[in-house]
């Protein structure tokens, strides 16, 4: 049975944080973490400290990280075989990849990519 999700406009200062469903993460995750967020420095600041509060907060720490070890795996493919991308690209690239981490596929805002070179980031994602 499909779910059907519906999503509605609110204004940032409305937005309340969750509660924190797991007060202890383990030191392995921790690290793993601190993996991908070296990966995306160069176009991802959140500071690591938010970065852990946020997975406490989640229902699924670990789904919630492969998640974002993927869209780390990804993005250093993306660098790698673009080689040359300027910062404001790789935030595209970014983009592009938490787009489809929440099956949206709307790149119309995507202006200093390719068509190629978006069509390539959305295989590689879905197809690794």
């Amino acid at each position: 049975m499909k779910t059907h999700i519906q999503f509605r406009k609110m204004k940032v200062a409305d937005i309340q944080n969750g509660p924190i469903r797991h007060p202890v993460l383990p030191d392995a995750f921790i690290e793993r973490v601190k993996n991908f967020k070296q990966v995306l420095a160069e176009v991802e600041k959140t500071s690591l400290d938010s970065t852990l509060e946020n997975f406490q907060r989640d229902e699924d720490p670990e789904t919630e990280l492969l998640i974002w070890e993927h869209i780390a795996s990804i993005y250093q493919w993306s660098v790698v075989a673009n080689e040359g991308l300027s910062v404001e690209q790789k935030k595209e690239v970014l983009s592009i990849l938490l787009s489809l981490s929440m099956d949206m596929n709307d790149f119309s805002d995507i202006k200093k990519l390719t068509k190629e070179t978006i069509d390539e980031i959305v295989d590689r994602y879905q197809y690794v």
